[in-house]
């Protein structure tokens, strides 16, 4: 049986150089704008809801986002897994593993506040479905199956 540092030797002789890194870094990111106002207590964003008029004046919330690394994926699934396992999934269950993704990958905003799962929790539900959608639109199902 080879000994550990036998090992260690060969996999040092086969290395190769890469031009491109299989590693997910901190610069793997991708921005979510989300265009909102707020009229009364309803909130209107821009290419998700209906009757957004592009004539009120509006704000714009940028929200960085990371790629999913395995081990961001073994932490989510992890999370995942206290949802009640089912035959078939529904919508509310994809919708909560969408959110507890986001809160895996949210790097940073461009809001004042600080940036916690406590903050969150009290935006409008609209504004985080409309980033999750926009987040699934660009990874997919990456870090949820």
């Amino acid at each position: 049986m080879e000994d550990i540092k036998t090992t260690e030797n060969k996999i040092a002789e086969n290395k190769v150089q890469l031009k491109n890194s299989p590693f997910v870094e901190d610069t793997d990111t991708f921005d979510v704008k989300v265009i909102f106002y707020k009229d009364g207590n309803k909130v209107f964003i821009k290419d998700f809801t209906e009757k957004f008029d592009d004539q009120k004046p509006a704000d714009t919330i940028s929200f960085t986002i990371r790629y999913p690394s395995a081990g961001d994926c073994s932490a989510i699934s992890t999370k995942i897994s206290t949802i009640p396992h089912k035959a078939e999934i529904d919508t509310t269950d994809f919708t909560r593993m969408e959110t507890v993704r986001l809160l895996f990958l949210l790097k940073s905003w461009s809001l004042p506040e600080k940036l916690d799962n406590d903050t969150i929790f009290k935006m409008h539900p609209y504004i985080i479905r409309c980033v999750c959608n926009r987040v699934t639109e660009e990874i997919g199902a990456l870090g949820i199956v």
